[in-house]
C-alpha cells in the first residue's frame, strides 16, 4: 500500500487542487518443482499474479496480471 505525500508540501496552502492519491498492489506466486535423481536438473511450474488498484480523486483504476511460467533448470 502506498500513499501520497499529501499535506507535506512546503507551499501546501498555495495549492489549489490538492487531491488524495492511493495506490495498492498485491503479489502472489505458487510453484511446484520436480527434482530428477539421475541428472542435475529440475522442472518447475509456477503461477504468478499481480493485482493493482489506485484512486486519484473520483477516478479508480484496477488491473490484474497473471503469468504462467515453466522452467528447466540445470545445475553444474
Amino acid at each position: 500500500y502506498f500513499d501520497s505525500l499529501e499535506g507535506l508540501d512546503r507551499f501546501q496552502y498555495d495549492l489549489e487542487d490538492d487531491c488524495t492519491i492511493k495506490d495498492s498492489r498485491f503479489l502472489y506466486q505458487i510453484g511446484l518443482s520436480y527434482f530428477f535423481l539421475k541428472i542435475p536438473a529440475k522442472l518447475r511450474f509456477s503461477i504468478e499474479g499481480i493485482k493493482r488498484w489506485g484512486t486519484i480523486k473520483e477516478f479508480t483504476h484496477k488491473e490484474m496480471e497473471t503469468r504462467i511460467v515453466s522452467q528447466i533448470i540445470f545445475s553444474f
